[in-house]
């Protein structure tokens, strides 16, 4: 979270970009308009955050063949501009099965007044 807070505090694209896994940003369509989008959600960066949420990250934690995969889907509280948004990434940060999966493979943005903006990168 910390490297997604700060990427969004230097209004760094190609820092967040960095942070998606390399089939991530092989297969996402619109994947740069969506860092475009994210980084004017929060032109000053956050204000604050808080989490991960509802007691943790979701976790998932596979065992393929002797084969580590563990898949990390936290939500943290932002605030940003006076209001306040809901976050959630998933987040490989292990994958022995397809190494090219490690890092983000989905990132939302929701505002927590119950209108969304929401920004998925994958498909």
């Amino acid at each position: 979270m910390q490297r997604i807070a700060d990427a969004a505090k230097d209004h760094d694209a190609a820092a967040l970009k960095k942070l998606f896994s390399t089939t991530a940003r092989e297969k996402a369509t619109g994947l740069d308009d969506g860092l475009k989008y994210f980084l004017s959600v929060f032109p000053s960066g956050f204000k604050s955050w808080t989490g991960p949420e509802d007691g943790g990250p979701g976790e998932t934690d596979e065992n393929e063949g002797g084969n580590q995969i563990r898949e990390l889907r936290p939500f943290y509280k932002v605030s940003a501009n006076g209001r306040t948004y809901e976050l959630y990434f998933a987040d490989y940060t292990a994958n022995q099965v397809g190494p090219d999966n490690l890092g983000l493979s989905a990132f939302e943005d929701h505002k927590a007044t119950g209108t969304s903006d929401v920004y998925v990168p994958q498909k």
